[in-house]
């Protein structure tokens, strides 16, 4: 009994684990000296699709 709720248990791991590895795209990553710090800070910067062409009114 614990040998199959041991497997089940594994295959639904193994099974998730799978799917999540889909590409995520959460923006560019940028990197910034602080004198302040002494060390690069990174930062990330999301801009929406269409953005670059979009034209104020």
């Amino acid at each position: 009994m614990k040998k199959n709720l041991v497997l089940i248990i594994g295959m639904v791991l193994f099974i998730t684990s799978l799917y999540g590895q889909e590409e995520l795209n959460v923006g560019k990553k940028y990197n910034l000296y602080s004198n302040e710090l002494h060390e690069n800070r990174e930062y990330w910067i999301y801009l929406p699709d269409g953005y670059e062409s979009y034209k104020e009114k």
